[in-house]
């Protein structure tokens, strides 16, 4: 399963999951209207999930 990260460029912080990637740059899009000097500063990347390492939690 592919879910799509709303991450800072550095990887260091993720801000959120989305399950699609129009999901995650429409919040991406709606951030950058509000404090447009972090155009680069987050970015939207792919995560691929392996089924085996899912905490039951």
């Amino acid at each position: 399963m592919q879910v799509y990260a709303l991450t800072t460029q550095s990887l260091l912080e993720t801000l959120d999951l989305f399950l699609t990637r129009e999901a995650a740059e429409a919040e991406l899009r709606e951030i950058l209207h509000d404090e447009p000097d972090w155009k680069d500063v987050l970015r939207v990347v792919p995560i691929e999930l392996d089924e085996r390492d899912v905490s039951p939690n």
